[in-house]
């Protein structure tokens, strides 16, 4: 069987299960997983550049055969990634990093430049800053030899982690319910423009009822649905020659998808004062590294 074959490489069931154990998943894992594909039978064929989205199964020896590249897990990974960087999604950032390598020029040491993708730091500024969990595996005797490490200024994705459940808050704001990580939504045929019985107003109705959750200020619910089935008319067909939304339809719409069906005045906003703000914690993934501060000078202390 070739790798080609959906069947073989992509995300099965029971796979599906064992990986929702995990209460927190890498950033590479958890894209895979949204669009599809199963982690533990599949692998990155470049770990260090996972945008590239391409894949083969784990251990295998035909590079060809067993090769696949996702469109799905291309977008994934670059919306997670970039909500991470942008504070949008908590995550664990973990980089990597090396030690300064030295040229010899008699009995002078001195380090190489750091390469484009990676910034300089100290090790006492590692050591020194407060707030961040530093780890290494360089043992203490390292730490007199060499006085820098560079830093790959681009996080390591396989091993950066986000907790699932803030995942999956981040996906339902974008209305993003990958199966993996939504089992509970099931798929809505009604919304398939290519199903033999798609009704263009059942589907707008459906989706007006979806999309509104309330009255907009000042409106009712139904004047409300309007407004929105008016501004998504052309998604859904409804539109007469010149573009505009045909009126009568979205009458009839608004009515079906109407819940307040008591009538009775809009009710009025509330004054911004007494509008509830929600306070978030706000996601700070990142914290620059403060230099070690320096002893104090007792010169000139008398005594």
């Amino acid at each position: 069987m070739e790798f080609e074959d959906d069947d073989f490489w992509r995300l099965y069931e029971h796979n599906a299960d064992h990986w929702r154990l995990s209460e927190s998943l890498s950033v590479t894992n958890a894209a895979m997983l949204a669009a599809g594909i199963d982690p533990g039978s599949t692998e990155s064929t470049d770990p260090d550049a996972p945008h590239h989205g391409h894949f083969h199964r784990r251990g295998a020896s035909n590079g060809v055969k067993n090769y696949t590249q996702s469109g799905s897990f291309i977008a994934v990974f670059s919306a997670i990634r970039n909500a991470i960087l942008e504070d949008r999604i908590r995550a664990n950032i973990t980089h990597l990093a090396r030690n300064a390598s030295y040229v010899w020029y008699g009995s002078d040491a001195v380090p190489e430049a750091p390469r484009d993708d990676e910034t300089e730091v100290p090790y006492t500024a590692l050591f020194r800053t407060e707030g961040m969990s530093i780890k290494t595996n360089a043992g203490n005797r390292f730490w007199e030899q060499y006085s820098k490490i560079y830093i790959i200024k681009e996080p390591a994705w396989s091993q950066t982690t986000v907790m699932v459940e803030d995942l999956r808050e981040w996906m339902a704001s974008r209305n993003f319910l990958p199966p993996f990580f939504f089992p509970e939504v099931k798929p809505q045929e009604f919304m398939d423009k290519e199903h033999k019985r798609y009704s263009a107003k059942l589907a707008a109705a459906v989706s007006a009822w979806e999309a509104i959750q309330e009255a907009a200020p000042n409106r009712t619910v139904k004047q409300t649905l309007e407004r929105w089935l008016n501004a998504n008319a052309a998604a859904f067909g409804l539109i007469d020659d010149d573009g505009r939304p045909r009126s009568t339809v979205v009458e009839s719409l608004s009515e079906v998808a109407n819940w307040e069906t008591r009538g009775g005045a809009p009710k009025t906003s509330a004054p911004k004062d007494e509008i509830q703000q929600v306070e978030r914690k706000p996601i700070s993934n990142f914290h620059a590294l403060i230099a070690p501060s320096m002893p104090p000078d007792d010169s000139e202390i008398p005594f």
